[in-house]
């Protein structure tokens, strides 16, 4: 997740979500969206989700998903 001081709520939203959906999640914790990216592959996930408004301006925010 982001900085922003409601990304954690919503991150945490969303790995409740996907472990009920029965999915394995590896948090990295507060983190630029490169370095989500980057850690996809170091490990060895095969998708990633990153919670960030990105250049949005405070108030809004989103999910950025990638897979392998």
């Amino acid at each position: 997740h982001d900085f922003r001081s409601y990304s954690l709520a919503i991150k945490l939203a969303l790995v409740s979500g996907l472990m009920a959906a029965g999915a394995r999640v590896k948090d990295i914790g507060l983190a630029l969206s490169p370095m989500a990216y980057f850690a996809q592959f170091a490990l060895d996930t095969p998708s990633v989700a990153m919670v960030t408004a990105s250049h949005n301006e405070n108030g809004w925010s989103g999910v950025k998903m990638g897979a392998a």
